[in-house]
């Protein structure tokens, strides 16, 4: 069981830094940057997973 939990930690530490990663270098302010990033650790799994698929910019213009 603790194997199990190990790969899923690193998983989950390894998709918030491309999460952070790309909040960073994404042309948001810095006021929604912060918020993002918060996100992204306060919420465990949800958060970098929320972000990489609902919320990260994706380059439409309207």
């Amino acid at each position: 069981m603790s194997f199990i939990w190990s790969i899923l930690w690193l998983v989950h530490v390894a998709l918030a830094i491309i999460a952070i990663s790309d909040i960073v270098s994404s042309s948001r302010d810095m006021a929604t940057k912060v918020v993002l990033i918060v996100l992204v650790l306060a919420i465990p799994f949800i958060g970098p997973g929320l972000y990489l698929f609902a919320l990260k910019d994706k380059g439409y213009k309207i």
